[in-house]
């Protein structure tokens, strides 16, 4: 399914990715990425914010891709189609897709592993958060998943 700017759960949505990107610093709007991120919101498919600009082709084709699929692995496989390089599966570009539900919680942790890292689940929302420079005192799924920054203080 694609965004829909007349339903109100895919609007209500945007804003919240949008939020999200903002309250992490990330400035670098991506119209389909977030459009994107907001379906699978409201899907419960994995939905990712990023701090990637297009200055940064591989990674905001990452997750631009992951978006638009539903899954970073999808997203990889998609891309490495296309390139001649294998850059789609380093381990560093995962450190700036932050995840907006646990359906990308769990993608994520899975793409990480693939990378040979094991990270649980406390491991992977401090390396997240410390990549966009938010590290807060105590790692709340209010923060964790999208919803305002303050239901954490």
């Amino acid at each position: 399914m694609s965004f829909d700017p007349t339903n109100p759960s895919h609007c209500d949505a945007l804003r919240e990715v949008q939020s999200v990107q903002r309250e992490l610093g990330f400035h670098c709007a991506d119209a389909n990425r977030d459009e994107d991120a907001a379906v699978n919101l409201v899907e419960g498919k994995p939905a990712f914010a990023s701090g990637y600009s297009y200055s940064n082709a591989f990674g905001s084709l990452l997750a631009s891709a992951a978006n638009r699929l539903g899954s970073i692995e999808a997203a990889q496989d998609e891309l490495a189609e296309h390139s001649a390089l294998d850059d789609y599966r380093d381990e560093a570009l995962l450190d700036r897709l932050y995840p907006l539900n646990r359906a990308a919680e769990l993608d994520l942790m899975v793409a990480y592993q693939r990378c040979g890292t094991w990270i649980d689940s406390t491991d992977l929302r401090r390396r997240v958060m410390c990549a966009a420079g938010v590290v807060p005192p105590m790692y709340s799924d209010a923060v964790w998943y999208g919803q305002t920054m303050q239901a954490a203080e």
